[in-house]
């Protein structure tokens, strides 16, 4: 089966007339469940092509989905360190999911995997973590 190739123009054409039928704003999800498989290009194609799902969506003229979370970039080991010593207080059994639901608490917490970018692994985060 040969592969479909879209244009740009095509993709956003897509995005537009899939936003109309499965409504505002348009999710990747939506994307993909409201689409003619047969005529319109996968939400992966779209990324792919066009370099991320909100910028493909501001290109077609819509307003994108509004992160569920806030993010901030400027945590450094210490800002990590700090949140993952105030877990271990809190947990007499800590491991990397229950670190990770933990965090989600807390909108100025870290990620669990930015905590594992700048720390390393899970046991050198708590190895770390319980040094100093």
């Amino acid at each position: 089966m040969a592969k479909t190739i879209y244009t740009s123009a095509q993709m956003l054409t897509a995005l537009r007339l899939v936003s109309k039928k499965a409504g505002k704003p348009l999710s990747v999800t939506k994307y993909d469940q409201n689409r003619d498989k047969s005529t319109q290009p996968s939400s992966a194609r779209i990324i792919q092509t066009l370099g991320s799902w909100s910028e493909a969506v501001r290109a077609a003229g819509l307003r994108p989905n509004q992160p569920s979370r806030e993010y901030f970039v400027n945590f450094d080991e210490e800002d990590v360190l700090l949140w993952v010593r105030r877990y271990l207080a809190k947990s007499k059994n800590p491991s990397y999911q229950d670190f990770s639901e933990w965090l989600q608490q807390y909108k100025k917490a870290p990620a669990a995997q930015t905590c594992r970018n700048i720390l390393g692994s899970w046991s050198q985060i708590l190895d770390l973590a319980r040094r100093s």
